[in-house]
């Protein structure tokens, strides 16, 4: 699967955190704690989120799927270690078009429930 970090699996991230992950709020986003428990098992460092300057998390429209994805600090803490485990790879290096990897479609259907 070919896509960019605001591709088809970026707004996946959006259907992932509306299952009982995460609930809309004033000013975007807020994980629940069950959302809060997967992203830590995972390794994704939600207290540095919550703690940058950028907004916690919102929606973000992706102009190639039409569709929102995640976006503000949790959105790229969660991006980053997903390339960190290598779920995702650019298919060219220095750009944005990315893959998904073998072990990407198996953590995505494992861990976060998503059937890409």
């Amino acid at each position: 699967m070919t896509t960019s970090p605001a591709g088809s699996a970026w707004p996946c991230t959006t259907r992932w955190s509306s299952a009982a992950h995460r609930r809309s709020g004033r000013n975007g986003y807020r994980l629940t704690p069950s959302g809060e428990a997967v992203l830590t098992d995972l390794g994704v460092a939600t207290a540095t989120a919550r703690a940058a300057r950028r907004q916690f998390a919102r929606p973000c429209l992706d102009f190639t799927a039409r569709r929102p994805h995640l976006a503000g600090a949790l959105g790229a803490g969660l991006y980053a270690r997903l390339v960190e485990l290598e779920w995702l790879v650019r298919r060219v290096p220095g750009q944005r078009p990315l893959r998904i990897t073998g072990a990407g479609r198996v953590g995505f259907a494992e861990i976060l429930k998503l059937d890409l």
